[in-house]
């Protein structure tokens, strides 16, 4: 996953700027705003829904953290990091 990703919903084959740009696209379509993003967050069962969309996407946070050397970062702040450019604590 370093050089390309798959997207196996599109059977495209990213590099990781495609891959993170589609992510950001994905998590703002579902989330337009951080604070949306962190009303989701907040409630598990809408987390749980929000991580089932992404992955059913091919999005996957925990790979997306390795490959950007943020492996210690919490997905919620990754996500939000990709999509609206937060800081990454």
């Amino acid at each position: 996953m370093r050089q390309s990703s798959l997207v196996e919903e599109t059977g495209q084959q990213l590099t990781l700027a495609e891959y993170t740009d589609f992510t950001r696209r994905h998590i703002v379509r579902m989330a337009p705003t951080l604070q949306t993003l962190r009303a989701i967050w907040v409630d598990p069962l809408r987390r749980n829904a929000f991580l089932d969309d992404l992955r059913r996407q091919s999005i996957h946070p925990e790979a997306l953290a390795e490959v950007m050397d943020q492996s210690e970062a919490d997905t919620f702040d990754l996500l939000a990091h990709l999509a609206f450019g937060a800081p990454i604590r």
